[in-house]
């Protein structure tokens, strides 16, 4: 393999092949390789000459206005919507896009201020009560599901009710009569019977 340089005006005098720096069709390096340069032609579109600057992490090397740069390479990392916490993984160089953040969100209740997250104290207090509120409305299902699974108020009607039973469906009537005292601002679950 017989290596040449090119001349001042950029072109082989002769062929043969030479030692070049290559970026992709967004202008980031991927590497060097050997080129066969044909004589009276220069590099092809992409391959330069002089070497690019030692990586950095978390940045890529990339080929701006003829020189070697670097820009922000966040790729495969998880960016937040500023907006509505929404997520979605960088696929691109480059700093976060407008409107997107690389910190995560430690709440749903949190809000941007344009640096940081808020917490919302008003949204996460209506949040819990909401939260609570949905809980007590499903235990209360699930224990009415329960009772009525067991036939215990149809049994009662019908004087066809053991003790034990009607002991056990006096328990989960407390329980639901427990459930539907809650202050929903501050719950204290009891537990099923």
């Amino acid at each position: 393999m017989e290596y040449i340089t090119l001349n001042e005006q950029g072109f082989a005098d002769v062929s043969g092949w030479i030692n070049c720096h290559v970026v992709n069709y967004d202008g980031e390096y991927i590497g060097q390789r050997d080129e066969y340069i044909s004589a009276t032609t220069g590099l092809p579109a992409g391959a330069y000459l002089d070497k690019p600057p030692k990586a950095k992490k978390g940045m890529a090397i990339v080929r701006k206005g003829g020189e070697w740069a670097f820009e922000e390479d966040h790729r495969g990392e998880v960016i937040f919507s500023t907006k509505d916490q929404s997520s979605k993984i960088v696929e691109t160089i480059g700093s976060a896009p407008d409107g997107y953040t690389l910190i995560k969100p430690s709440s749903i209740y949190e809000s941007w201020s344009g640096s940081e997250w808020v917490l919302d104290e008003a949204a996460k207090e209506e949040g819990e009560k909401n939260d609570a509120e949905n809980n007590k409305s499903k235990l209360i299902e699930e224990a009415n599901n329960y009772i009525n699974n067991k036939q215990w108020p149809s049994k009662l009607a019908l004087n066809r009710i053991s003790d034990e039973d009607k002991k056990l469906f006096i328990e989960w009537l407390d329980y639901i009569d427990n459930l539907n005292d809650i202050d929903i601002s501050s719950p204290s679950w009891p537990e099923k019977p």
